[in-house]
């Protein structure tokens, strides 16, 4: 149905019986149509549009208070010319409440108005026709009310609809009615409708042409982003197309937000990833959590990104970033973590074959990634070269060969593989590389059984380098960094309490006074070595054994201390290191 000539033909008829109301689904666009008409309408020059939403509205005054503002408002900025245009659009942006704006304008006047308790509303007559000031000239204009928001009003609907009828029935005033009547709950409404509308108009919009209008309007934050919107027109409508979203609110949320992910893919150099594709899949998940379909499960994302598949036929797991699910579905932000999966998965121009063989979905893969780039593959994870993601990816496709009884053109041995991940371990603890935030993640089905422990290690490698960050941070405060607090130690876990760590303790201890000594002795005592993420037998063993040569060396001190009150606080210390053995 044709919006725009309902609209016309409602209010170009010289008899008045009763409202026009337009319905339509929440969030489906019923007011930015109806502004747009209205907005073309008023060009004319014939009439004169006052939208007021009914939306928080708490008494029959309010309302007939806020309808006589908004004509105010209309009538004082209503100018012919373009310049005068202008001027009274930017006036609008600054001038809310127009009394504010008055008072501005000359305190002398505000101080008046206030002494004499005037309220400048009560001169503003609302009635059929208005006149307005254009130039030097009155032009008389009819008024045309719109209430919007119907189903969101505070008040009884038997009330509002008695409102809106004085204007239309007594006062003969053109009233339309904006409303999603499938939420209006209350049992007199339909009784009251026939009384007050004459026409109802279902809202049958064409999303193609308003998110053409959307973006043709938007304002850009970043350079070049209106324009990638326009050439991205058909991705854009296609993707809120299959997701059965009707709410141009969710849409215009997904413009905003990709906004953030455009300018973060510019920092992201020589990446061969497709931003259409990009833009396509970021829709895909966010429209999906606005309808409540997609949420992380015991598997992460695996099952709900299954039912999205089902529903966009231009899905692709590779684009399904975890950094964009952590922030569309937990709202955290993190653009190192962007760009590091995107440098992973979307590497230069140039890409190495053993890349393509772990970033490619497996029966994607051509034979001279098998021949050429699986053997590459597991030379680097024998030699700690492979990121977690990495060997996960390579684990999985190593037990898709053996699955389907393909040939492999080299040696797999999962030892030499754990050994290379023991490697890597050691250089991120050294600082001598960095291991990006890992995103994969496999079924036990889809692993060997012989590799199944290995996949544990890897799976926790994340956990692994916040350790070894802890142990860091826990170094560079015993050795005198500022920036470290003792608060932030408390309850620090640890993967192991080396010799080296043990040495560095026994070293400060001995230079430190006494209430230096006694906050070192807590800082250890509150350490925890028992995180089952990341701490193995052999770390326990090797904590016990290096506290145990702490306790033999605390003992030493007590023996030659001369001073009462650090012998007192080395025998606490040594307390709290046995209660910290028997816990572990």
């Amino acid at each position: 149905m044709d919006v725009r000539f309902e609209i016309e033909k409602f209010i170009e008829t010289k008899e008045n019986n009763g409202s026009l109301m337009i319905t339509g689904n929440w969030g489906c666009g019923k007011t930015f149509l109806v502004r747009q008409l209205t907005k073309s309408i008023e060009e004319k020059g014939q009439h004169i549009f006052v939208i007021c939403s009914l939306f928080g509205i708490d008494s029959i005054n309010s309302l007939h208070m806020k309808i006589k503002e908004k004509l105010f408002y209309e009538k004082l900025f209503l100018e012919s010319s373009e310049n005068a245009q202008k001027l009274a659009h930017k006036a609008k942006e600054i001038v809310t409440p127009i009394s504010a704006a008055l008072g501005e304008v000359s305190k002398v006047a505000k101080g008046i108005n206030t002494a004499l308790s005037v309220n400048i509303y009560d001169f503003v007559r609302v009635e059929k026709e208005v006149d307005c000031r254009i130039g030097k000239k009155t032009v008389t204009k009819k008024l045309v009310l719109i209430f919007d928001d119907l189903e969101r009003s505070k008040l009884k609907i038997i009330d509002v609809l008695g409102a809106i009828n004085d204007y239309s029935e007594n006062k003969s005033i053109k009233t339309i009615v904006i409303a999603d009547e499938e939420r209006i709950k209350d049992t007199d409404y339909k009784d009251f409708k026939e009384k007050l509308i004459s026409r109802t108009v279902k809202l049958t919009p064409d999303y193609e042409s308003i998110i053409k209008s959307i973006i043709s309007n938007y304002i850009e934050t970043e350079k070049g982003y209106k324009t990638f919107l326009q050439e991205q027109l058909e991705v854009i409508y296609q993707v809120f197309e299959e997701s059965s979203s009707e709410n141009l609110r969710s849409l215009k949320s997904y413009l905003m937000d990709f906004e953030r992910v455009f300018a973060a893919l510019k920092k992201c150099q020589n990446t061969q990833i497709n931003n259409s594709k990009l833009l396509y899949m970021f829709g895909a998940m966010l429209f999906g959590v606005k309808s409540g379909k997609y949420k992380e499960g015991e598997y992460g994302f695996i099952f709900a990104d299954s039912e999205l598949s089902k529903q966009h036929r231009n899905w692709e797991n590779n684009y399904a970033l975890k950094s964009l699910k952590n922030w569309i579905v937990d709202g955290v932000w993190e653009e190192v973590d962007f760009c590091d999966e995107i440098n992973q998965k979307f590497v230069s121009n140039e890409i190495p074959v053993y890349q393509s063989f772990l970033y490619s979905d497996f029966f994607d893969l051509e034979k001279t990634h098998i021949i050429d780039g699986l053997p590459t593959a597991v030379q680097k994870a024998n030699n700690g070269e492979l990121s977690g993601d990495e060997l996960i990816s390579l684990l999985v496709k190593i037990h898709a060969f053996r699955k389907y009884e393909m040939d492999l053109p080299c040696e797999i041995d999962y030892n030499k593989i754990d050994k290379g991940l023991e490697k890597r371990k050691q250089k991120i603890k050294l600082g001598e590389i960095r291991e990006p935030k890992g995103h994969s993640f496999a079924f036990a089905d889809n692993i060997d059984d012989e590799a199944k422990a290995l996949y544990k290690k890897i799976d926790n490698l994340e956990e692994v380098v916040v350790a070894y960050n802890n142990e860091q941070m826990l170094v560079s405060y015993l050795k005198g960094d500022k920036s470290v607090s003792q608060r932030s130690l408390k309850g620090l876990s640890i993967e192991a309490f080396s010799e080296e760590l043990m040495g560095l303790f026994l070293s400060v201890y001995d230079a430190s006074g006494n209430a230096q000594k006694r906050d070192i002795a807590i800082i250890l005592s509150e350490l925890n070595f028992n995180n089952r993420f990341f701490v193995s037998d052999e770390n326990k063993k090797e904590t016990k054994t290096n506290l145990e040569k702490l306790l033999v060396e605390i003992n030493k001190r007590i023996t030659s201390d001369t001073d009462p009150i650090s012998s007192l606080i080395s025998k606490h210390f040594i307390e709290n290191v046995k209660e910290l053995i028997d816990n572990i």
